[in-house]
């Protein structure tokens, strides 16, 4: 009898033991998940505030300069200076893209460009300027990206700005007079920054209604 007593208490042990070890470990992991969770917002933070800042350091150095009057090339060879290209435009958004750029990034922002385009009536206000060995690859990039527009090359392979030495693509308003406004270097770490961007230079320059 007293032998089935304590089988029956080491049972009653055991049980107490697995439950206190079953809410240990779900507190352990909802603790984890929310310590992840901490993690990754302030992650998320720290490259927000860093492409903030690196944004603000193109601003000073960037917006207001006067665009080179470079000579875009079509995929035939037939070339324009990019003065006679803005006649009749307002402003376009200039998206600069380079084989040599961050790929990741490159693809980043066009497919973006591609998916928002039609939305935020970019179709006839973008002026893509990429520099690539072969106008395959520029192909290449129009079809895969659903462009909506030719992506230009330069005559001579440079554009002398400061923002070609980053390493990264960047977009940038070009005003009728050549003056450039709003630049800014897209982060694909932090995507909403790219959307607001975007989004904001439609609806100040592009929107008709």
């Amino acid at each position: 009898m007293k032998k089935n007593i304590n089988i029956y208490i080491v049972g009653i042990l055991a049980l107490l033991l697995l439950g206190v070890n079953v809410i240990t470990l779900k507190k352990y992991r909802a603790l984890k998940t929310y310590c992840q969770e901490q993690i990754a917002d302030k992650s998320i933070t720290g490259q927000k505030e860093m492409a903030l800042w690196v944004n603000s350091q193109i601003a000073f150095s960037v917006n207001g300069m006067k665009m080179p009057n470079i000579l875009l090339k079509e995929y035939n060879g037939v070339t324009i200076p990019l003065e006679e290209y803005m006649k009749g435009r307002k402003e376009v958004l200039v998206v600069r893209v380079n084989e040599l750029y961050c790929s990741d990034c490159v693809n980043f922002i066009l497919q973006k460009i591609g998916r928002l385009s039609k939305e935020l009536n970019l179709d006839e206000n973008i002026l893509l300027i990429g520099s690539y060995q072969s106008s395959t690859a520029r192909r290449y990039l129009e079809k895969n990206m659903k462009l909506p527009s030719t992506v230009f090359d330069i005559e001579n392979g440079n554009l002398s700005l400061p923002l070609e030495e980053e390493g990264f693509p960047y977009c940038f308003l070009l005003s009728s007079d050549m003056t450039i406004l709003h630049a800014f270097i897209p982060d694909k770490a932090v995507p909403d920054l790219a959307n607001n961007y975007l989004k904001n230079i439609s609806q100040r320059y592009f929107q008709t209604n």
